[in-house]
């Protein structure tokens, strides 16, 4: 393709990146008849089309720009990438050059949100609950956080790269994000389509950040399991602002409008970084731990019945799988030898075992045959 476009949304975290995936999956064949296209493998196109949380098209570390490129032959003169990881392995892990070795007379535009600290923040302290298992409370988390940390580089590197770059805060666009993503490729109004629901990817009520932090202090593991159902199958459900102390807030508020004052100077005015000073919105003084009750609804309960026993049913599946194929291979090797004592005595335990795998006809024949081999020469 001897001249193209590259549209790159790099995110960055917790601005509606899902919403905007989804999309653009939604508007795959609308974007094409249009000249953009937009790449995507089969399994995250099915889950963004599902409206279920997605991480976008080119996905770093787990695509490089060849897994990419693979995905559907390129023969649009607008390419479009969206991935909130490309905020910081744009640059950093060399995907753009790499970009640039393959479309050497692209022409590049990357779209950036940004979004007002503390309720980036609040929001930021949610998805650490649900993604990463953490259990720290609001109040650590934001003693350390810094969700400006990487901005000053990237927007230098951009600069010093001279790539058009449009930043755009979500704190003042939330509501028309479509519309800003339409504007952004140049395409008229509502040629996008809207994704179902309001928001994908929600955070956490206070019940259900209670839950999953409970699941996190196993270490298990959880968070697609609790967190992924529940905000897939129950979007609607309005998040809960953690209880959180007027100090902490002052202090992090404080933190942030240092750091802010240099960072406006090199975004648009309309876009600027805002601190908030109207604190009182935010629930403080929480009960003592030992005087919590949580609260849910039958819905949600259906959802973490339903998520957990699928889950379990899964395990069951992998134990059972296993205790088969043990089964299989000392029928093999003990048919083999004719050692029929020691078959003898594992027999009633396989022949058992066999009305527990209906469920799996491959293994249930497996095993049905050994069984029938083991009795022939008995």
């Amino acid at each position: 393709m001897s001249k193209s476009t590259i549209y790159i949304h790099v995110g960055y975290r917790k601005t509606g990146s899902s919403y905007i995936q989804t999309s653009l999956a939604l508007s795959k064949e609308l974007l094409f008849a249009q000249d953009f296209q937009y790449p995507i493998d089969q399994l995250r196109y099915k889950k963004a089309i599902n409206h279920e949380i997605t991480a976008g098209n080119l996905v770093s570390p787990v695509h490089s720009v060849a897994d990419f490129l693979k995905f559907e032959k390129i023969c649009k003169p607008n390419l479009i990438i969206s991935s909130e990881t490309l905020f910081k392995d744009l640059f950093q892990q060399g995907i753009l050059d790499n970009l640039l070795k393959v479309f050497p007379k692209s022409t590049i535009k990357i779209l950036l949100f940004i979004r007002d600290p503390i309720e980036h923040a609040l929001s930021a302290y949610h998805q650490n609950i649900k993604s990463e298992g953490k259990v720290y409370t609001i109040e650590e988390f934001l003693s350390s956080y810094e969700p400006l940390g990487y901005l000053p580089a990237f927007l230098d590197t951009a600069r010093e790269k001279n790539i058009t770059l449009d930043i755009l805060n979500y704190s003042r666009h939330k509501h028309k994000l479509i519309v800003c993503i339409e504007d952004w490729l140049g395409l008229k109004r509502d040629t996008l389509k809207r994704p179902r629901v309001k928001r994908i990817n929600r955070s956490l009520t206070a019940s259900e950040l209670a839950f999953q932090k409970a699941f996190n202090s196993q270490k298990v593991g959880t968070g697609t399991m609790i967190s992924n159902a529940l905000c897939e199958h129950l979007p609607h459900i309005r998040h809960e602002t953690p209880f959180i102390s007027k100090d902490c807030l002052y202090q992090f508020a404080a933190r942030m409008q240092e750091q802010i004052s240099e960072l406006n100077k090199k975004i648009p005015v309309a876009e600027h970084f805002r601190i908030e000073t109207d604190f009182d919105k935010y629930p403080e003084n929480s009960p003592q731990p030992a005087a919590h009750s949580y609260t849910f609804s039958e819905q949600q309960l259906a959802v973490l019945a339903t998520s957990i026993c699928s889950e379990l049913k899964m395990l069951e599946g992998k134990i059972l799988t296993q205790r088969a194929e043990k089964y299989i291979a000392l029928f093999d090797h003990d048919l083999a030898s004719q050692n029929n004592e020691r078959i003898a005595r594992y027999f009633n335990l396989a022949l058992s075992l066999l009305e527990e795998l209906t469920n799996h006809p491959l293994l249930y024949n497996q095993l049905a045959d050994r069984i029938i081999a083991a009795q022939t020469n008995s």
